[in-house]
């Protein structure tokens, strides 16, 4: 019993380790983009408080959008819908898309307004990188 408590302990000490620091790092995203693209503690306060602001809002239209673009796969799932009830309900997915990407680009172009051309082309750079990283995590 004394060495299934320590096998059991050990376990549970180990997978806590794994779900609370991936790969030993305790970064977010802002300390990351801050020593990346040598940001000032100005920059680094306004980009904080551009995100602050947005959050809420790009919170509530992506899970707008999710839910009508699920109301879009039921309704075409659904035999007795019309034609002009599914074209209601793809225009609504639609409406739902384009307000959800330009509230998120609008902010985008807020954040960029807050740095310099240089550090503009160092998170393009950053993002690209970023973003295979992530595809090969997928796989």
């Amino acid at each position: 019993m004394k060495w299934f408590s320590i096998f059991l302990i050990t376990v549970l000490m180990i997978t806590s380790s794994f779900a609370s620091g991936s790969k030993g790092k305790s970064h977010n995203k802002m300390e990351v983009l801050q020593k990346e693209l040598n940001l000032s503690p100005e920059q680094v306060t306004k980009l904080t408080e551009i995100r602050k602001l947005s959050k809420d809002d790009l919170k509530a239209l992506k899970e707008k959008f999710k839910v009508s673009r699920k109301a879009v796969k039921e309704s075409m799932k659904n035999p007795t819908q019309t034609k002009d009830e599914l074209n209601a309900t793809f225009e609504e997915f639609l409406n739902t898309r384009e307000e959800f990407q330009k509230k998120r680009f609008s902010m985008m172009l807020e954040m960029r307004s807050v740095l310099n051309p240089e550090q503009i082309g160092k998170f393009a750079t950053w993002k690209d990188a970023n973003r295979g990283k992530r595809k090969a995590k997928k796989l």
